[in-house]
């Protein structure tokens, strides 16, 4: 259990954090990093918290610095400059028509294409967002039926793996002509007996155009080959050079080329068969002595002398209990001879150092996020720890586990295993909209109907020390949770008072029961003074003035705005202050906090989170529909333009909800 006054791991730096409730992230962004040069309107900066959306990675290649993944769960396509673990891209949507996306490669310009359903897909370099693909190979003429790993060569010739795996017949490459789409026939197919492929693991193409196959051999499932084909070869013919019976591996695997001519293999030990640990192989084409030599004759064309068939040692061998190998594994290397290996069934991508060899773990591991599903609120206590209330948000594309708050370290930035987490059914957490933390550590959060309370450095399976909850109390729809200095606890309710258009109640910190609140501020029956519409959140300012953040378009109302109340005034009051209109960049703002100098943060919904509308930027620049969160100054009021806007395919931002500023 952790401590309730922890020292902070390392020295902590003003920053805000957002709950992105449709991602299963937060977006965290130093504070110094978010306002614009001078001329410009938004800041499209990449968030400090980990966020790769991997969702069971199938495929993975490498060009120029850059990493592209295949993710087969969540039907999109990531892509990642050099170690940064935040996608820089993300296709993603109903228009790019990706379905189950495994294979993936990348020509020379950088354009992308992807296996996905029954077909083939070529998207631009740098495409991002729900964009349609320029170009889809798929149709009877195709004779493609379930294409699986893909490389294309440097004159732009399409390899498609093709395999059913419902039925015996063996794997096939069929090869399309530069520029195909539509229902076209493919240029050639290999196939047959003569050409040894069974079940095929993965292709690749070296630099000099020779095809090269991982598959088994026929009515052997668990000895495994490395065919090398001619670059024009068609139909039911050799491959000109193998590496087999070698016991090096005993299942077919995936296989990628480095630039350094290097051939990786990864292979998954198969039963039945000898009991052969997971490896990744690593050959030096040189030494493998497996290369055609091509006669010249005068007059002729040159003869093809095969390299013939040989059972190689490999250069590294990486294998033992340290690695992370899956069955669906696939491999990327780069420039360096780096490797990057996806696991599917954890959402990772492994990398191993050109170096390595024998038991070696992982250099590094980009990971999907520990502890963190459908974040809905986040929170800071004194020391800078993190708070995040999972639950209230949409469900992402894996399956959500019971309703939790989790913390991380000061300083973490919510990267890593959380210290301690809140969740199971005894905690009585139930839909978490809000989430905040006393200055004793005390952890309140908001459910659906309730106000539940834990001790500070509380973790597992606990009940709540305190329960704020009954007909007295006023609490209808609590959505948003603030504390001041004098320990009064402010609770914002979505559906409260006489009016149903909002309400904040009042109590103290120490409050259990059904209990009525200290103060209320809400409209009376005939008398809208306090101009809440449809509240989302709430915050306070170190004079405990009140910021109320309000949806009002969520009951076709206008305008959306912020709220702000004097500290100290309760009843049916007007705000003293209200900022809205179209130039604040306000638009279904859910979140709302303040840092020390009383700057104001909303995160605003653009997208509405709705599939397939400005789900994602589309491109690398700012988008003026895309997700946001807008900064004010100090004192704001009226139809004032935000200081800083944030925005853009880098800031992780999707479906923002709760906003915490500090410490």
């Amino acid at each position: 259990m952790p401590s309730s006054n922890p020292t902070p791991a390392v020295k902590t730096f003003p920053a805000i954090y957002v709950a992105n409730a449709k991602a299963n992230s937060l977006s965290v962004f130093a504070l110094g990093s978010i306002y614009p040069a001078i001329g410009s309107d938004h800041r499209n900066i990449p968030s400090l918290f980990a966020d790769p959306k991997l969702s069971s990675p199938s495929g993975i290649a490498y060009r120029g610095s850059t990493i592209y993944v295949t993710n087969h769960n969540s039907d999109s396509i990531t892509v990642y400059q050099g170690a940064w673990p935040n996608p820089i891209f993300t296709i993603r949507g109903d228009k790019t028509g990706l379905d189950g996306p495994s294979g993936i490669a990348v020509d020379s310009g950088g354009n992308i294409y992807v296996t996905s359903g029954a077909g083939v897909e070529l998207f631009r370099a740098r495409d991002n967002g729900n964009v349609a693909p320029i170009a889809k190979i798929g149709g009877s003429k195709t004779s493609l039926k379930s294409p699986q790993a893909l490389a294309v060569d440097s004159r732009g010739n399409i390899y498609v793996v093709d395999e059913n795996s419902s039925s015996n017949e063996p794997g096939r490459i069929v090869v399309f002509r530069p520029g195909s789409n539509g229902d076209t026939p493919p240029a050639r197919i290999l196939f047959g007996p003569a050409t040894l492929l069974n079940r095929i693991g993965g292709i690749a193409i070296d630099y000099g155009d020779h095809l090269f196959v991982s598959t088994d051999k026929p009515g052997n499932y668990c000895d495994a080959a490395v065919r090398e084909y001619a670059y024009d070869a068609n139909g039911n013919v050799p491959p000109i050079a193998s590496i087999e019976s070698c016991f090096n591996f005993n299942n077919q695997g995936a296989i990628a080329i480095g630039s350094n001519d290097n051939l990786y293999l990864v292979y998954k030990s198969c039963s039945p068969g000898p009991v052969i640990p997971d490896r990744i192989l690593v050959y030096m084409q040189r030494d493998l002595n497996l290369q055609p030599q091509l006669i010249y004759e005068p007059n002729a064309s040159p003869t093809i002398i095969p390299g013939g068939t040989g059972c190689p040692q490999p250069t590294a061998r990486i294998e033992g209990d340290k690695i992370q190998i899956e069955t669906e594994s696939t491999i990327a290397v780069d420039s360096l001879g780096d490797m990057f290996v996806t696991e599917p069934e954890t959402d990772s991508i492994s990398v191993y150092r050109a170096d390595s060899n024998g038991n070696v773990a992982p250099a590094g591991t980009i990971e999907s996020p520990k502890g963190i599903n459908r974040a809905i609120a986040v929170a800071l206590d004194a020391q800078g720890q993190i708070y995040v209330a999972n639950g209230g948000g949409e469900l992402p594309f894996r399956e959500a586990p019971a309703d939790s708050v989790t913390v991380y370290r000061a300083g973490s930035y919510a990267n890593g295993e959380p210290i301690a987490t809140i969740s199971g059914e005894k905690t009585g957490i139930s839909d978490p909209q809000a989430i905040a933390v006393d200055r004793k550590g005390r952890i309140f959060v908001a459910n659906y109907s309730n106000i539940s309370v834990y001790a500070a450095g509380s973790d597992g399976d606990i009940p709540p020390i305190a329960s704020i909850e009954g007909n007295n109390t006023g609490l209808n729809d609590p959505v948003g949770l603030a504390i001041d200095s004098a320990d009064n606890l402010y609770i914002l309710n979505q559906g409260g008072g006489p009016d149903r258009s909002g309400s904040i109640t009042v109590f103290s910190a120490d409050a259990n029961g059904n209990v009525a609140p200290r103060a209320i501020i809400a409209n009376e029956t005939k008398r809208d003074l306090t101009q809440m519409k449809w509240p989302t959140s709430l915050a306070l300012d170190r004079a405990a003035n009140i910021y109320v953040t309000n949806d009002a378009n969520a009951i076709g109302q206008n305008p959306d705005s912020i709220t702000i109340f004097a500290a100290g005034k309760f009843g049916n009051i007007a705000p003293m202050a209200t900022i809205a209109g179209p130039h604040t960049g306000l638009k279904r703002p859910h979140g709302i906090g303040l840092d020390a100098a009383g700057k104001i943060y909303v995160s605003n919904d653009w997208s509405g989170g709705r599939e397939g509308e400005d789900e994602e930027s589309t491109d690398s620049s700012d988008s003026a529909h895309a997700d946001t969160v807008t900064v004010y100054a100090s004192g704001a009021h009226g139809d004032v333009a935000p200081i800083a806007t944030i925005s853009g395919s880098l800031t992780g931002l999707e479906k923002p909800a709760g906003i915490a500023v500090g410490p």
